[in-house]
């Protein structure tokens, strides 16, 4: 399994085999976790018709992985109880600086520490003559975290609610959504000789994919750090909006991850992807690229040593 490999990859290190045969061997085996959401693949940078299942085999990558990321994370919630209040606290606002900056830094919004600390204070400190700091709404949100506030998404309408109150004055009027909830026009996502995304337009198909989404967040059968994982691929893959996917889609994951870890792992992720973000988004390219036929092993895996990486620092 130490040269387990997409099957693009695959294909090029056996050339003449019928790439078919491996991918079935894969999606049909005993072990193969198999997701209830779908998604047409990218061929030459246009949608396909094709439509593929997204599976995942739990390699011993994976194993290894998800085992020292929970012990880790009972690690570090020993360690968090043994300090005083006061300086657990200025430990958790610390890294929430960074986690804020880090989110806004990977979709290149400019935010300087200071203003983010601001935001901070007057959201710690319920200061309602500072709601109109900038990113006072998102520190708030974030605050949520470190207490288990966050409320569980049961319907389209809690997505919206996120957008609107996380990016709360972020939003240029001519990127807001133009539905009923949601985007109702073309995107596209790429660079600019590359597309690598081109989502649905229409908003009732994007709302029916939320829904599916959203059953599946709220599905208990499957593990819950795999789940957010391939919960935040299928948010960013929707991508229900113009501008702010990444931030809300992070924020969605973070809030997950803290309230089935700990916090403190939770607000230590996009610190950690803004340091390595060309491999976030190629983790994404990877899956959408129709030779892989659906399979979201190195995205779950990619996203885990993120998490690792951030309790090391921790």
């Amino acid at each position: 399994m130490n040269h387990y490999h997409n099957l693009q990859i695959y294909s090029y290190e056996h050339p003449g085999q019928d790439i078919q045969e491996e991918y079935h061997k894969r999606f049909d085996g005993y072990g193969t976790i198999k997701f209830p959401l779908y998604i047409n693949p990218m061929f030459h940078g246009m949608p396909t018709s094709d439509q593929y299942q997204l599976f995942f085999v739990p390699i011993e990558s994976y194993n290894s992985l998800i085992t020292s990321i929970r012990n880790n994370s009972m690690h570090i919630t020993k360690l968090i109880n043994n300090l005083p209040g006061v300086a657990s606290n200025q430990f958790f606002l610390e890294m929430l600086t960074k986690e804020i900056k880090g989110t806004n830094d990977i979709e290149g919004v400019y935010s300087t520490t200071e203003e983010i600390n601001v935001a901070i204070d007057s959201a710690q400190n319920h200061n309602k003559r500072s709601t109109h700091t900038r990113f006072h709404s998102f520190a708030s949100m974030y605050l949520k975290i470190k207490n288990q506030e966050v409320e569980k998404i049961k319907e389209l309408k809690d997505i919206r609610d996120i957008y609107d109150f996380l990016l709360k004055g972020e939003i240029p009027q001519s990127k807001y959504p133009d539905g009923k909830l949601f985007r109702n026009d073309f995107v596209r996502i790429g660079s600019s000789t590359q597309t690598v995304n081109q989502p649905k337009i229409d908003e009732k198909l994007i709302m029916a994919d939320l829904e599916k989404w959203i059953e599946f967040i709220n599905e208990d059968k499957f593990d819950p750090i795999l789940k957010a994982c391939v919960t935040h691929y299928y948010f960013e893959y929707i991508h229900p909006f113009y501008d702010g996917n990444g931030r809300v889609g992070r924020y969605i994951f973070c809030s997950y991850i803290g309230n089935k870890l700990d916090p403190y792992t939770a607000i230590s992720f996009s610190h950690q992807v803004n340091l390595k973000k060309e491999k976030y988004y190629h983790a994404f390219e990877e899956i959408e690229n129709q030779k892989n036929y659906g399979e979201i092993n190195f995205f779950v895996i990619n996203l885990l040593k993120y998490l690792a990486a951030g309790q090391k620092k921790l």
